[in-house]
């Protein structure tokens, strides 16, 4: 693949997968997220919710179980996973998905994942999990930072996975 593609093309064929919390502030900064990622040219920009498959007159474990399968798909087939975490949230959800990814087969997990925290935030389950690993994270102050550091994480590393291939 020559090195003088055109840019556009790159962030076009980029998959993005944005997962955090569901809970409303945290969901409206997701949807925000994709919108402007997707103004910015990454018009494969998805939040997790988006490929879940609704299954009506099941439990709710086998709802949960369906779920947490369509996101591990879903994660799998992205090119870059963005793992948002929240102040004052319960972040629980996103912890297993992140687990599920790196714990799966997926090649070069660490190269697709993106952690964002708040500067103050701290957990001991995701620090054990991310420990010893080489993963991605980013400290943000507020939801600006998130905003500008993936555009600039997702354009770097897309012309550099697109490069390799």
């Amino acid at each position: 693949m020559s090195l003088f593609l055109d840019y556009s093309k790159i962030l076009e064929r980029t998959y993005i997968l944005l997962l955090g919390s569901y809970s409303h502030e945290p969901f409206r900064v997701l949807e925000c997220l994709k919108t402007y990622l997707i103004k910015k040219g990454f018009l494969k920009t998805s939040i997790a919710v988006d490929f879940i498959t609704i299954i009506k007159e099941t439990s709710y474990e086998e709802k949960m179980g369906k779920t947490l399968e369509d996101i591990i798909k879903s994660m799998k087939e992205s090119d870059f996973c963005i793992f948002i975490f929240f102040k004052n949230e319960k972040n629980d959800s996103v912890i297993v998905e992140l687990a599920s990814l790196i714990n799966s087969s997926v090649p070069r997990t660490e190269n697709k994942i993106l952690i964002l925290l708040p500067r103050l935030y701290h957990s001991s389950m995701l620090m054990g999990l991310i420990s010893n690993k080489r993963l991605n994270s980013f400290r943000y102050d507020d939801y600006i930072d998130i905003f500008q550091y993936c555009s600039n994480y997702l354009k770097r590393n897309s012309i550099e996975k697109f490069k390799i291939r």
